[in-house]
């Protein structure tokens, strides 16, 4: 079974959201991004369990939570958001987490993988609404495994980590140059539209054929 550990990093703009939620006290926010996180994982985790191949056996788990406590703890995103809109750029934001990653000094856990949310909504580089990104295949990469999503709350963003992870352990998306065997239609995790979410076929929970051979490629 491959093992995969995720840190998880919370900007200050989403622990300021929980911070207000919790009527400004630091302990009771701290305890409820804890639980929503913990929660969250678990949620990717069944995704990933229901890989039926006998090849691949995944299990994901939390390994650490950690949150910027200022702008500049969270300066890897707060320097690419435009400050009319609020919205980072997302490939941007990323290249500076991985920078940040090289020779970062407070995670003290080990991980495989880092998923980092922030409360600011994200845009490509034409300005089009994006829910998350990630290098592709990076999994094994120190600085480069590592994904962003906007996490707007009520878990929403369960399927959009599902699908970030993907695309670090090696899968592109359904319907791509190379996953025409497996039309984005049928809305598995790896679908470039609507990932996570229910529209009438329940795939969204499975990764399709095409991107478990490409996860298998790469862990194996």
């Amino acid at each position: 079974m491959a093992k995969v550990e995720v840190c998880i990093i919370v900007d200050y703009k989403l622990y300021n959201i929980f911070l207000e939620k919790n009527n400004y006290d630091v302990a009771v926010a701290r305890t409820a991004l804890e639980k929503y996180f913990a929660a969250l994982i678990a949620m990717v985790n069944e995704r990933y369990k229901e890989i039926n191949e006998p090849r691949l056996s995944i299990k994901i788990s939390l390994s650490d939570l950690w949150v910027a406590q200022s702008i500049m703890e969270a300066s890897w995103v707060e320097t690419h958001r435009n400050f009319l809109t609020n919205n980072v750029v997302g490939t941007h934001a990323l290249e500076s987490i991985s920078k940040w990653l090289e020779d970062q000094k407070v995670l003290r856990k080990k991980y495989d993988h880092v998923m980092v949310f922030t409360g600011h909504p994200l845009v490509n580089e034409r300005s089009k609404t994006i829910q998350g990104i990630a290098y592709v295949g990076e999994i094994c990469h120190k600085s480069r495994s590592a994904s962003l999503m906007h996490d707007m709350g009520k878990y929403q963003s369960a399927g959009v980590a599902a699908h970030e992870l993907g695309h670090s352990l090696g899968a592109f998306h359904d319907g791509a140059v190379n996953n025409t065997a497996c039309p984005p239609e049928q809305n598995y995790i790896m679908s470039p539209t609507e990932y996570g979410s229910n529209n009438g076929k329940l795939n969204y929970m499975y990764l399709s054929e095409c991107s478990i051979k490409q996860i298998t490629n790469v862990l194996r």
